[in-house]
């Protein structure tokens, strides 16, 4: 991977994380905890926001962790055998490290 596809993977990720953190920390959040007055339409969408926000939360220290890997020595190297992972799987799949292979 060449100095430019490095550039443009840590640009894409960048862009990821700032969506998952405006997303995950607005700035006109509410913290209203009235779950004792929900009725269970409620409930069950607040827990599929709750899945949801774990989810993106998980995502987003992925990202994070690639940020540091892509400024590495071990950049584009797949965890598992160390082969090159193409820049056109880390483009589709940005929180990954493993190359197709190793990931099935």
């Amino acid at each position: 991977m060449n100095g430019e596809q490095i550039n443009s993977l840590l640009a894409q990720i960048e862009v990821r994380i700032a969506e998952l953190e405006s997303n995950l920390f607005p700035a006109n959040s509410r913290s209203d905890d009235n779950s004792e007055s929900l009725d269970a339409d409620e409930k069950l969408s607040e827990a599929v926001n709750t899945h949801i926000r774990d989810k993106s939360r998980r995502e987003l220290a992925r990202l994070r962790a690639n940020l540091d890997w892509l400024g590495g020595d071990d950049a584009g190297l797949c965890e598992s055998c160390h082969e090159v992972i193409p820049y056109e799987r880390l483009c589709a799949v940005p929180v990954t490290r493993l190359c197709v292979y190793c990931a099935e």
